[in-house]
């Protein structure tokens, strides 16, 4: 019970979640963690809502990223806790006559889409600091990397270590997933020094 009024300790486990902006801020290079945030925020409704009025980009949801609460244990995103989901998570589409959430993301997936930011993060240093089969010199590479699937999958065959490479085709399949809500100038490249 202690722990539940303890504001720091609540802080240090939000930590590890997608939405916390202190990754950023702590030398991340390329910007993954803000990067699957807001591909995971597009309102699916809104994208048929474009195709519909042939407009040229879909209009989003308010933005999950970063998180204003950083508290985890007044996780918006806890399912045990709230029976209402935030409106971004209210998605619904038809499938075969049942209707199927989209976007129930529950704070178990911002743990593992984190895991996967710090991944790819891993990968895209290594290859930029690296001599890599993926040469990465700009955001046009990381952009070109992210949404294609071959270079994607051999930038972290190279890049990912032994533990997370048991993961790499979850990796790929996820990133394929998003990667028409990739844009580029969600990233960010900062060359390194030691590079």
């Amino acid at each position: 019970m202690y722990f539940r009024k303890n504001l720091k300790c609540s802080i240090l486990l939000c930590y590890n979640c997608l939405l916390c902006p202190d990754k950023e801020e702590g030398g991340q290079y390329v910007g993954i963690s803000r990067l699957i945030a807001r591909a995971i925020e597009v309102n699916n409704d809104d994208v048929d809502d474009m195709n519909n009025r042939n407009s040229i980009s879909p209009r989003a949801s308010p933005s999950l990223y970063p998180c204003s609460v950083l508290n985890i244990f007044k996780c918006p995103y806890d399912r045990n806790s709230n029976s209402k989901k935030p409106k971004h998570q209210q998605q619904k589409q038809k499938k075969e006559g049942a209707e199927k959430d989209l976007n129930s993301y529950d704070i178990n997936d911002l743990f593992l889409f984190s895991a996967y930011a710090f991944g790819v993060e891993s990968a895209f240093i290594k290859a930029i600091k690296e001599k890599s089969t993926v040469p990465i010199m700009n955001v046009e590479d990381i952009y070109n990397a992210l949404t294609e699937r071959e270079t994607l999958d051999k930038l972290l065959q190279q890049g990912l270590d032994e533990e997370h490479l048991k993961y790499k085709d979850e990796i790929v399949e996820f990133f394929m997933s998003i990667k028409d809500r990739v844009r580029m100038e969600d990233l960010t490249f900062y060359k390194t020094t030691d590079a």
